[in-house]
């Protein structure tokens, strides 16, 4: 429908064929001061919204067909109506914060905006926190469009890139100090998920029960079961469809901890789980007041 008429050959909808690539980028995520490839995330879920894997190349033919209204290399691939709403308003995404100021809007998928040059522009981001970060921006009064990918996680590299670039079309030199402001921007998506991140264990912490006392299936309406077994003097919880397994361990009474390295939480995320007579709660999953397990 659309990779092939656009003569996308590197660019796929499917995990599989992302890993079957010889010559394929690996995420990255930072640890202390280093940047690591440490995992490789599977983004098939979520594949018409982040899940697409493709190149710089594939890219520009895309962006092509865009700024053509919807033409590729003299064919039509999809109309302009059907694009029309995709980069033109259709809710308002922020609002001014003085009669002076400008809206931010988003169609069916874009930001639009308008620059202060005038201009009107659309974009947007993408990034797992497990380590990728993309951005492209269009200016269709000048036909030009920039696109940037990389295999980090979200701290605003290719926003500052993009940004830098129509400054220089616009307006012949970078007027902001783009990669600070981004990283400030950012910065709240790179914080590690849990209330015990950074905090010294407890000193004298109270004693735990028996740990046999915690065995068992405690049921989640929203979550599906969390198992809690005991064997060879360690607490283990499993979770989800693929029985992801945790080691608990003792903090203070009858709370444990336990680490977590995934989309929404990062490496170095720490989650209580605090048991009280038939319920566990798991604070990681509690954000919405949905994290109490019964047994």
């Amino acid at each position: 429908m659309l990779y092939r008429p656009l003569g996308m050959g590197s660019t796929s909808s499917r995990f599989t064929d992302f890993l079957a690539r010889p010559n394929h980028a690996v995420n990255h995520v930072k640890v202390a001061d280093r940047w690591e490839a440490r995992y490789q995330r599977d983004p098939d879920a979520q594949s018409p919204a982040g899940g697409v894997s493709s190149s710089l190349n594939d890219m520009t033919h895309w962006l092509a067909m865009v700024l053509a209204d919807g033409v590729y290399n003299g064919r039509r691939i999809t109309s302009p109506e059907a694009l029309l709403p995709v980069y033109t308003p259709q809710v308002i995404s922020r609002h001014p914060v003085s009669p002076r100021a400008r809206a931010s809007f988003y169609g069916y998928g874009f930001n639009v905006g308008v620059t202060s040059s005038g201009r009107t522009e659309y974009s947007h981001s993408g990034a797992f926190g497990l380590g990728a970060a993309a951005n492209f921006v269009v200016l269709p009064s000048e036909d030009l469009a920039i696109i940037a990918l990389t295999n980090a996680g979200p701290i605003g590299v290719p926003e500052t890139l993009t940004a830098e670039f129509m400054d220089l079309v616009q307006y012949g030199q970078v007027r902001e100090d783009w990669a600070a402001l981004y990283k400030k921007a950012f910065a709240p998506l790179n914080e590690l998920a849990g209330s015990l991140v950074g905090k010294q264990s407890p000193a004298n912490p109270a004693p735990s029960r028996p740990l046999n006392d915690y065995v068992g299936v405690y049921a989640n309406d929203s979550w599906g079961p969390a198992t809690v077994t005991y064997h060879d003097g360690q607490l283990r919880l499993s979770l989800g469809p693929k029985n992801q397994t945790f080691d608990l361990t003792h903090w203070d009474g009858d709370t444990f901890t336990f680490t977590l390295s995934t989309e929404n939480a990062l490496p170095g995320s720490i989650s209580k789980a605090t048991f009280a007579g038939d319920t566990l709660n798991l604070e990681y999953y509690d954000a919405d007041k949905l994290g109490t397990f019964t047994r």
